[in-house]
């Protein structure tokens, strides 16, 4: 709660609060939201004003105000990128959708079992499609999923540097394969 004497010092500068909103073009804020800023710098200027400090009330100001716009720029720049998913989408095709559209339904248990039989149709066609030890760990692999090179590098009797080339090698053929 400002004294009478604070809410003078407020209404006599009004105008000042004004200018430096003004002034404080090249915040990238709207005109309206420099102005509120710097009113409420205005404000806390004359409730935190000390005459015995030695500088004027209007220095002081000044000083509290630019830091209020630079503070007000500041919070605003954490909202800069929050997207809702009722955002409009707009394409070229005019398709009028909205992002909650394009989100995954986690529903939607046809798909994962459509996408599950193509990847167990795909591992059957692979069964016999290496050779020798790349087979082998083909069908380590598919035995114990999900563990580490060295893992499977002692099952096999060789090192995890070869289990990882033969690894890279089998994409690479199955890329080949499938492209």
């Amino acid at each position: 709660m400002l004294t009478d004497k604070q809410r003078a010092l407020v209404e006599e500068n009004i105008g000042l609060a004004y200018y430096c909103a003004h002034q404080m073009k090249m915040i990238p804020l709207d005109l309206e939201e420099r102005i509120s800023a710097a009113l409420l710098g205005l404000t806390k200027a004359a409730a935190s004003y000390d005459p015995q400090a030695g500088a004027r009330f209007a220095t002081y100001a000044v000083r509290v105000i630019q830091n209020e716009i630079g503070m007000s720029l500041r919070k605003e720049r954490k909202h800069l990128n929050v997207v809702s998913l009722s955002t409009p989408i707009e394409d070229v095709n005019h398709w009028g959708g909205v992002l909650e559209d394009l989100v995954p339904d986690k529903t939607d248990h046809i798909g994962e079992w459509e996408s599950f039989l193509d990847a167990e149709i795909l591992l059957e066609k692979l069964d016999g499609f290496f050779g020798g030890n790349k087979e082998k760990l083909y069908r380590e692999l598919r035995a114990n999923p999900g563990r580490k090179q060295d893992f499977y590098a002692n099952r096999m009797g060789t090192s995890q540097s070869y289990v990882s080339r033969m690894m890279r090698s089998m994409r690479e053929d199955v890329r080949r394969e499938l492209l």
